[in-house]
């Protein structure tokens, strides 16, 4: 008997250790602060926190200019939207019409005007091509066709204005070129044009979202190897001269890196990414059979991670995991809009105090600019 017990002891404790190892094995999940929904709102002084509003502990001034997006009789509708965060009170700058697409919306320093990459709908049956449009932060008019792409398969995204108002950034593709051998991306590149009536310039070749630092010295973007995919952080003077990556610690290895943005100060680069895919080692029975693991990335979850110009290990600032997470600082430099497939969320600079402003039920993916 005291053998048996023994024994049962013995197994009892083995038990135990296994258990040990495998909780001990798993990483922590982190995990954000519950996000809380706006409820009904009104105006209120903008030093003192609003108790109507969800997100008044956060003393928030200035509005939001962002893309939304809803079904009506199963047609998909877009427009842009201006959120005063002081009050709650929302404003529709743009009613786009039906089987038009909105892609990308920025602000010109002085605030009164905005650049969209827009698609207007079709005009008998034709394909409207997708250039750069302006129009009036008061949507007091429609928009303007800027610049046209030269064929219909060529596309005009991500549109930035330079911080002196004297240019405007696009990126430029053709998802219908045929991919060369060995090619698994088409060719982006980064061109400028001077506003309003200037020649454009291509200043990067295989490189997209173009992103201009407060002063308007530096150009942080991300450029992307047609052949392997992926994709690389760069900075460069506004021009697009002296080009140079921004060395990144290799074990965090990103295959996928999205929507750069610079710091106030000039000196730290944001920017969404998934986490890092872990080196994988087969084990001896996948080396015995043969068993290979496959991997891919697409439209991956993603976060908010922030790495200094000069370059390091990321700091990961969200944990949201999210698709099409595309952020805004607000004027103070004290917060952070972002807006992502989950909808619109504002929260801390450090990502404390995460809170959702409105869902976005299509999952459509979108900008947001934060103006005083």
């Amino acid at each position: 008997m005291f053998l048996e017990l023994t024994m049962i002891k013995i197994n009892l404790l083995s038990l135990l250790l296994v258990f040990i190892l495998i909780i001990s094995s798993c990483s922590p999940q982190i995990v954000e602060p519950t996000a809380r929904f706006p409820s009904q709102i009104n105006p209120t002084s903008s030093n003192t926190p609003n108790t109507t509003v969800k997100w008044g502990n956060l003393i928030l001034t200035g509005k939001l200019i962002y893309l939304d997006s809803t079904v009506e009789n199963k047609k998909l509708l877009m427009s842009i939207q201006s959120l005063d965060l002081a009050t709650g009170e929302t404003f529709t700058i743009f009613d786009a019409p039906v089987n038009s697409h909105l892609f990308y919306v920025a602000v010109s320093p002085d605030n009164k005007q905005l650049v969209i990459s827009y698609s207007p709908p079709p005009v008998d049956n034709i394909t409207v091509y997708q250039g750069i449009y302006t129009m009036p932060m008061d949507g007091s008019a429609p928009p303007e066709l800027l610049f046209m792409p030269p064929a219909k398969e060529d596309q005009y995204i991500q549109a930035e204005w330079s911080a002196d108002g004297n240019y405007i950034y696009y990126t430029h593709v053709n998802y219908s070129t045929p991919l060369a051998e060995g090619q698994q991306e088409p060719i982006h590149s980064i061109s400028r044009m001077t506003y309003p009536n200037g020649k454009s310039e291509l200043i990067i070749d295989k490189a997209y979202w173009p992103r201009l630092s407060t002063d308007g010295t530096q150009l942080v973007y991300v450029a992307i190897d047609p052949v392997s995919g992926k994709d690389t952080l760069f900075i460069s003077n506004s021009d697009g001269t002296n080009a140079h990556a921004v060395p990144i610690d290799p074990s965090m290895n990103y295959e996928v890196i999205d929507a750069p943005m610079f710091s106030a100060n000039g000196q730290t680069i944001f920017f969404s990414a998934p986490a890092p895919r872990q080196t994988y080692e087969r084990n001896w029975f996948e080396k015995l059979t043969g068993v290979t693991i496959a991997s891919a990335h697409g439209d991956t979850p993603s976060d908010l991670w922030s790495v200094p110009t000069t370059g390091g290990t990321p700091m990961q600032i969200t944990h949201m995991e999210t698709s099409d997470l595309f952020a805004s600082f607000s004027p103070d430099n004290e917060h952070i809009a972002l807006f992502s497939e989950q909808g619109l969320f504002v929260m801390n600079a450090d990502g404390s105090e995460l809170t959702l402003l409105a869902p976005n039920p299509q999952t459509i993916s979108g900008t947001v600019r934060w103006i005083p």
